[in-house]
């Protein structure tokens, strides 16, 4: 489907979705299923895109393109966003924030083909996050609200987790950062955080826990 204003889809009944090359040239996209949503070259151009499925949201298993690109991205699952890491996960790219939620269930997004990772919230409740931004730098797109939520976050090859200035706020029980290659690690968590490794190789590390113990393992 193209169109040069908005696209609205919605599917109900018992069969998965495909969205194969829906393109917004100048409107905003909204996908609506009861089942699984997988996102094959979803565009919005100079819109928002929202996606939400009863199921799971699933890439197309290519990093070679976004699977959803829009100014502002939200998905929302009753299933896991994105099926594992690598090419498993949802490919995305927006240019004012990424939006994600699946009701205790695990999110994978990647960013790889973006310019950079702008994070509203990510709430995957009792479910991991992870995320690969290789060579992205990830910065924070709520300003003081939280940006990432679950049970353990795993961060691979970022070019900068947050600024000095402006953190990365989460709320998880577990971090990893698995070499970030430049800038400077800036997170600051609420609860007890165990740290589990952090590969910098950019400048500083910074972890700042509010209300909580950190502990390494």
């Amino acid at each position: 489907a193209s169109a040069t204003g908005d696209i609205h889809l919605g599917n109900i009944g018992i069969v998965d979705v495909t969205a194969t090359d829906v393109q917004a040239t100048a409107g905003a996209i909204t996908l609506g299923a009861e089942t699984n949503i997988t996102l094959d070259t979803v565009i919005a151009g100079g819109g928002d895109a929202t996606v939400t499925a009863g199921g799971n949201i699933l890439g197309d298993g290519d990093s070679d393109d976004d699977d959803i690109r829009a100014e502002t991205i939200t998905l929302i699952a009753e299933g896991t966003i994105g099926a594992g890491t690598g090419v498993d996960a949802v490919s995305v790219d927006a240019g004012e924030a990424v939006n994600a939620d699946a009701d205790d269930n695990n999110i994978f997004l990647e960013a790889t083909n973006a310019a950079s990772l702008p994070l509203g919230i990510v709430d995957a409740g009792t479910g991991d996050v992870d995320i690969d931004a290789t060579g992205v730098s990830i910065s924070d797109a709520n300003n003081a609200a939280v940006n990432v939520v679950g049970a353990k976050l795993n961060v691979v090859s970022a070019a900068g987790i947050g600024t000095a200035a402006d953190a990365i706020e989460t709320g998880v029980g577990t971090l990893t950062v698995t070499v970030n290659t430049a800038g400077v690690v800036n997170i600051q968590n609420t609860g007890a955080l165990d740290i589990a490794g952090i590969d910098n190789d950019g400048t500083d590390a910074t972890v700042v826990n509010m209300l909580g113990s950190i502990s390494t393992s």
